[in-house]
């Protein structure tokens, strides 16, 4: 995430400070059990806040047996609600990510994990509850699979997007700081 912030505060057109706190294949349980002990240590006082979570996917995974997700759907609902709750405390500014669509032939099952499994339907049944809770919460909610396209996916693993999915990702959310006079652009 160091090139992203450097892209933001290219000719000191952006100001920023970026944190990238995400472990890999964390759910939204991990995030939840780290945010607090994460978050707190790199706030100030003297500039504003934005959070953005990109959480998800990993909870829609599951091994083996189709019906036992990593994170199940209730429980997933109330890790949102709980780190809304949380984010709340440091900013108003939240912003939460949605997920995009997986190369199933090769996510089922996934490459890197023996009896793990990522499908579009389950993937789906994820983003739209996302979607729900920032709707009902009246949060910013990106619809990644509505910008990024089958060959935006790292084909080395059908899942991750890669540099063009990436650089997609990045302009989408800059330009939507932007618009929203969230990052000041003088």
């Amino acid at each position: 995430m160091g090139n992203t912030s450097q892209k933001l505060s290219r000719k000191n057109q952006y100001q920023i400070g970026l944190y990238n706190l995400s472990i890999n294949a964390n759910t939204s349980t991990d995030v939840l059990e780290r945010f607090r002990r994460e978050t707190e240590p790199r706030i100030s006082n003297k500039q504003p806040l934005l959070i953005i979570f990109a959480i998800g996917i990993n909870d829609s995974r599951y091994f083996g047996d189709k019906n036992i997700p990593a994170v199940f759907l209730d429980k997933f609902k109330s890790n949102l609600q709980e780190l809304f709750k949380q984010a709340s405390i440091f900013t108003n500014e939240i912003l939460f990510m949605g997920y995009n669509q997986v190369v199933e032939s090769m996510t089922m099952p996934d490459i890197w994990v023996e009896n793990e499994y990522f499908d579009n339907k389950n993937v789906s049944k994820y983003n739209q509850a996302l979607k729900n809770f920032c709707d009902t919460n009246k949060l910013v909610f990106i619809n990644i699979s509505s910008i990024l396209k089958s060959d935006d996916i790292l084909v080395e693993d059908g899942l991750h997007p890669n540099s063009q999915g990436h650089e997609k990702i990045f302009n989408t959310v800059k330009d939507f700081l932007i618009k929203n006079k969230i990052v000041n652009t003088t």
